[in-house]
């Protein structure tokens, strides 16, 4: 790409496209009516139909060149071969991206100091970008909603796009200057939309991919590799922080196109860039859906643990804010966002909670149990709370160790129909249950026995039972014992009686 001839044309289509925006200000006024009916009202073609329509005339704007209404006003709008005004800016967007990139440019100038170099360039840009805005006044003034046909775009927003591209279109300039893409000519300072009308864009793809496999990690490197992508609209979106402008677009696309390499990156970054926007509102809850899609749109690529990160950052402090006033939000938020990954710091924080949770649950049951019994709701409350302890024994919680330790003695003494026991009686229950769970039946039945004694008549019938059991259980394991004594008796007898060695 030649400088001077980029210059030549930057400066040749931004006057042309000012010229056609005079006209075309002047064929809005020709139309006149309450509503612009044109698919496209900044047309010049489709505006003087219209107009001439108003007036009467039946002649047909697309034949102007057989047109016999020689001095018609309006004929050399009519004969006129320019493109479309957005097709025209772009091109001044192409242009002047490509020089705001190249330093030797503004170098060039005869007399100007480093400094005033640099002040021109700015000067120029800004004059550009302000020359787009004016004109996206100008239309959402000269053409509000309401005079536009039902399902147009207004016009304005095309000004808008054209801001985005120009942003984009200096920022892959000056990263295709980074990367090193070179031609005979020397180095190729372009955005994406120069090196489309180059046809250089595959080319240059083609590099910006190699090189970003050596540096997988550059995110400045992606952002260039899709805007130099046929979607580059949607990149653009992504870019301005518009995630739900993005992710309309790509929705729109067949599910095929949305899922393949190219434009995954983009919906993660979409995603991503959403479940941010809602965070910093305060609706994290909310975000985790954009999160996990994120998560699995990011698999495999570089800004994977980048997403896992920020989510954890944003659920942990939302999580523990919940803590006083609502845990069970608190415990709802953190096992949702651990279905989208494993964290030690949340699942932390999840085994803390529920320990929290199991023994608030516990002593509120034992509280009610005082006032009324055992009843089958207390005894759900109690099953309810052991079974917050032991999931956050499994969460790896060491000091629900104990505590679940605890609960299931108190259990066991509730199932013995007793709401409240003496320390002593729920000792001796707790080390009876354990030494009969590990086989060690005569210390269960002691423990069991002992807690029998100290009762006395108020002893309740399920202890009594756990004693019958423990004991019949004692019984048929002696008898197993006895009877495997017998046998090898025997056996060391009839190995005597074949080798006749009796003593």
């Amino acid at each position: 790409p030649n400088l001077g001839y980029a210059h030549c044309l930057g400066v040749l289509w931004y006057w042309w496209a000012l010229h056609e925006e005079r006209r075309v200000d002047a064929l809005l006024e020709k139309a006149g009516g309450t509503k612009v009916m044109a698919a496209d009202p900044s047309s010049k073609r489709a505006l003087l139909r219209e107009g001439l329509l108003a007036e009467g005339v039946t002649c047909k704007p697309e034949d102007g060149a057989n047109c016999a209404m020689k001095d018609c006003a309006w004929r050399e709008d009519c004969l006129s071969s320019a493109p479309e005004l957005s097709h025209m800016w772009e091109r001044v967007v192409a242009c002047w991206g490509m020089l705001a990139a190249a330093p030797e440019f503004w170098k060039g100038f005869e007399g100007l100091t480093p400094d005033q170099s640099k002040e021109l360039k700015k000067t120029a840009m800004n004059t550009l970008r302000e020359s787009l805005l004016k004109q996206c006044r100008r239309w959402d003034e000269r053409l509000p909603k309401d005079q536009l046909r039902p399902g147009v775009a207004p016009p304005a927003d095309k000004y808008r796009r054209l801001d985005m591209m120009l942003t984009a279109e200096l920022e892959s300039a000056e990263t295709m200057l980074e990367v090193g893409v070179r031609t005979k000519r020397g180095p190729v300072a372009c955005g994406a939309l120069m090196l489309s009308a180059l046809g250089m864009e595959a080319m240059a793809r083609e590099r910006v991919a190699t090189v970003l496999q050596q540096r997988p990690a550059s995110k400045t490197l992606q952002r260039l590799l899709d805007l130099l992508s046929p979607h580059r609209h949607i990149a653009m979106l992504v870019n301005q922080n518009l995630p739900k402008e993005a992710l309309k677009e790509l929705l729109a696309l067949p599910e095929a196109v949305r899922e393949g390499p190219e434009l995954r990156p983009l919906m993660a970054r979409s995603l991503f860039m959403l479940a941010s926007q809602k965070s910093e509102m305060g609706e994290v809850k909310s975000a985790l859906t954009e999160w996990g899609g994120a998560i699995r749109c990011a698999h495999g690529l570089a800004f994977e643990q980048e997403i896992r990160k920020a989510m954890v950052d944003a659920v942990a402090p939302a999580a523990t804010a919940l803590e006083d006033s609502d845990r069970d939000g608190a415990i709802a938020l953190l096992k949702e966002a651990l279905e989208l990954g494993t964290d030690g710091k949340l699942q932390s924080q999840l085994a803390e909670n529920y320990v929290v949770r199991g023994i608030n649950t516990f002593n509120e049951a034992q509280q009610k149990a005082q006032r009324e019994g055992l009843t089958d709701a207390v005894m759900a409350m109690l099953e309810s709370g052991l079974a917050d302890l032991e999931e956050a024994v499994r969460l790896g919680s060491k000091r629900a160790v104990k505590q679940a330790e605890a609960a299931r003695g108190a259990m066991s003494y509730a199932r013995c129909g007793m709401a409240n026991a003496p320390k002593e009686i729920e000792e001796l229950l707790i080390r009876a249950r354990q030494a009969i769970k590990e086989k060690k039946l005569d210390a269960g039945i002691d423990c069991l026995r002992e807690a029998r004694r100290k009762l006395g008549r108020k002893t309740p019938e399920s202890v009594i039972q756990m004693l019958s059991g423990a004991l019949n259980a004692r019984g048929v394991q002696r008898a197993n014992q006895a009877g495997e004594e017998i046998q090898q008796r025997q056996g060391r007898l009839f190995d005597r009686a074949l080798t006749g060695n009796f003593f």
